[in-house]
């Protein structure tokens, strides 16, 4: 029995010998074992074979991107695949996503010539700078910055394209310096300390994700109280909508802020309040409702639009019926265009539906996509195509039968895929279905049960995006078979020609869910959120609409009344407290 023991012990001292993750050379008291190991449970730092990890031996620019690439962009580098040479999938996810930008691997063509030198730590700061912002990580202050370029002692001998990335990372402790509190940026990187880099980068993920989805109150001069019925059911034929064009809406202003766009209809006056970091209001603006309808609200690159119309009951043809609206970034009015009833059939716009607008890349050309009741009496879609620059109308899609018909459309998505317009509606008859539709070509997503022009179909659109390779449509539905059981979230995917149709379920139909959104943070990176009882519900999903991450959960938060927006790879709303009335601004770091 004591010899048992005594084996017993022998084995386990040498077991916690054998150094982290069972490399020979990283013994337990090691001084970045504890880095070592996380990294290498994590499967982001491999050894170098034969048991070793070789803690001492520089770390070059393929092992190091490699290691960013797999920590922070595994979606994407998974869609890369195999590549040849080995590093170039990893360097190609950094590359895309600007994290390259100010260092040697900034031009793709010398990265054959550079990547597997060692890295200096100047390079590093860089990289792992350019990573944290555009992550959207917690960074220190500028009063927190001054005092690192105060206490390098060496800070005046960095090159001037350094010294920001390496201020901001010594102030967040990312980089630490060396003897004589010099930082010594042209030295050379461990793969020990590379690491332990890593190791602080994971750990100011985490730190800086939101611990409440609410940044704080915004300090409005606004009644907001009538402007919160966004959402809200036409129960006329008895199904939940996406929600007329009444609300508020959220807009990003690039450099971490966000501005709120009220739309008020109890007395037709629309405001944008410009907020600073701490919800003090900086700037408002007031704007003009042009026509009797509100239409939507889309804030582009370049330009901010609005859309307006009236009603057209007895079928005038040179009556305006449509107006959209042009603005630059300070909401100074551009310009307007105009389609009256002759052009477009409309006896009403935007009839039971939120229209929506998109842009090509480039900003060249704007869309809205939307529903009106024609004049023969029914619903349908309708297009306007526009040039932005100078702002006039291209083309109107507006004939009783357009060559994208669908009756009736009780939902309007479009994007664009470069220069190709994509659009999905919501059909409860030509077709029955949600149908994608893309460059003459027509699929359908999810086909409803019941009559053709049965107003009830059990379901209803709540996001459309492209993705790098494909087409995510989200959105909600019963069971068709059964429309007795609770709603569930979908995601429907297909790729670019439109082949067959995959469906993920994201709920198990526990509780209904009949509201959710789509969000996206990269071509390959999208959200999807839903609520239920006052929590927020996400999940990450990859660029084929497949989760890569559990369902996280965040109680007291209720779901954002309009689109998100998205700055730094952090999703920012504004939402009315329930209780109060007052808006707020929440974020989210998925």
């Amino acid at each position: 029995m004591k010899r048992s023991i005594s084996l017993l012990l022998c084995l386990v001292m040498l077991t916690s010998n054998a150094g982290a993750a069972g490399f020979q050379d990283v013994p337990s008291n090691y001084w970045a074992y504890d880095a070592i190991q996380k990294m290498a449970d994590q499967k982001v730092i491999e050894g170098i074979g034969n048991g070793k990890f070789a803690p001492t031996q520089p770390v070059n620019y393929a092992s190091f991107v490699t290691m960013l690439a797999k920590a922070f962009y595994p979606a994407e580098t998974a869609a890369q695949g195999q590549g040849t040479p080995w590093w170039r999938p990893y360097a190609v996810v950094l590359s895309a996503q600007e994290l390259t930008s100010g260092t040697k691997l900034v031009n793709e063509s010398v990265w054959a010539q550079v990547i597997e030198t060692p890295i200096s730590r100047n390079e590093m700061a860089v990289l792992i700078y350019n990573l944290a912002v555009k992550q959207g990580f917690t960074l220190p202050g500028a009063s927190a910055v001054q005092a690192a370029r105060s206490g390098i002692a060496d800070f005046d001998a960095i090159p001037s394209p350094y010294r920001t990335a390496v201020a901001t990372c010594y102030a967040a402790k990312l980089l630490t310096g060396g003897d004589g509190g010099k930082f010594n940026g042209e030295n050379t990187m461990t793969r020990a300390e590379a690491a332990a880099v890593m190791s602080r980068l994971l750990d100011l993920r985490e730190a800086s994700r939101p611990q409440s989805s609410t940044a704080g109150p915004l300090k409005s001069g606004l009644d907001w109280k009538d402007a919160s019925r966004f959402g809200r059911l036409d129960n006329s034929v008895s199904r939940p909508k996406t929600g007329y064009a009444i609300g508020y809406y959220t807009i990003a202003n690039g450099d971490g802020t966000v501005s709120g766009l009220v739309v008020n209809d109890g007395t037709n006056t629309i405001s944008v309040e410009r907020f600073d970091a701490s919800g003090n209001v900086v700037s408002t603006k007031e704007l003009s409702w042009e026509l009797p309808i509100f239409g939507t609200f889309f804030a582009g690159k370049t330009y901010n639009y609005l859309v307006f119309g009236q009603m057209n009951e007895n079928q005038n043809d040179s009556q305006e019926v449509w107006r959209i609206v042009q603005y630059d970034k300070a909401w100074n009015r551009v310009g307007a265009v105009s389609a009256n009833g002759g052009q477009t059939y409309t006896k009403q716009p935007f009839r039971s539906t939120v229209a929506r607008m998109a842009e090509t890349e480039d900003g060249s050309t704007v869309v809205l996509y939307a529903a009106r009741t024609r004049y023969d009496g029914h619903q349908s879609n309708i297009t306007f195509l526009m040039n932005a620059t100078p702002f006039q109308m291209q083309t109107i899609m507006g004939e009783e039968f357009p060559s994208n018909h669908v009756s009736h459309s009780f939902g309007q998505f479009v994007q664009f895929d470069g220069d190709t317009m994509v659009t999905v509606d919501h059909g409860d008859a030509y077709p029955r279905a949600f149908v994608l539709q893309a460059d003459g070509k027509e699929l359908e997503l999810f086909k409803f049960a019941g009559n053709i022009g049965e107003n009830v179909t059990n379901a209803i659109g709540s996001g459309f995006e492209c993705s790098k390779d494909g087409y995510l449509f989200l959105g909600c539905s019963t069971a068709q078979t059964d429309s007795a059981q609770n709603w569930k979230v979908a995601l429907f995917y297909t790729d670019k020609n439109l082949g067959p149709v995959k469906l993920n379920w994201l709920t198990d139909g526990s509780t209904s869910v009949k509201c959710a959104r789509l969000v996206k943070l990269d071509d390959n990176t999208f959200t999807a959120m839903w609520g239920e009882d006052n929590t927020l519900y996400y999940q990450v999903l990859d660029g084929s609409g497949q989760p890569t991450g559990q369902v996280e959960t965040i109680p007291n938060t209720p779901m954002p009344p309009t689109q998100p927006v998205v700055q730094n790879g952090r999703i920012y709303w504004i939402q009315c407290n329930p209780s109060s009335n007052n808006p707020c601004l929440y974020t989210l770091a998925p």
